[in-house]
């Protein structure tokens, strides 16, 4: 039988589930390590928060708690602050928003 990560050749008591033992273990090892976090990507966040909570900064919209949207969306530029001066990614503390105001 053939691994179908591989290509190797291995005996058919060898392979689980159509895997080798040595790319089970890469394979096991790939999925415990940790998804490096970069500084665009929290950045990207940040704004897209920033950006789906701009409704709560319009004159006319009613967002319920408007002092605590405004710290939640300073908070948020902090982060993209920290980011741009070179803080490190994955020590981000985030924001909670508000809780939304039922309609």
């Amino acid at each position: 039988m053939i691994c179908e990560n591989c290509n190797r050749e291995r005996p058919d008591f060898a392979l689980v589930d159509g895997f080798c033992d040595i790319c089970l273990v890469e394979i096991a090892r790939a999925k415990s390590k940790p998804i490096k976090v970069t500084t665009n990507d929290v950045i990207a966040k940040a704004k897209k928060l920033l950006a789906s909570s701009d409704w709560t900064q319009m004159p006319d919209s009613r967002p319920g708690k408007p002092a605590q949207w405004a710290s939640y969306r300073e908070a948020l530029k902090v982060v993209i602050d920290d980011m741009e001066a070179g803080k490190d990614p994955s020590k981000v503390e985030w924001p909670t928003p508000p809780v939304k105001r039922k309609k």
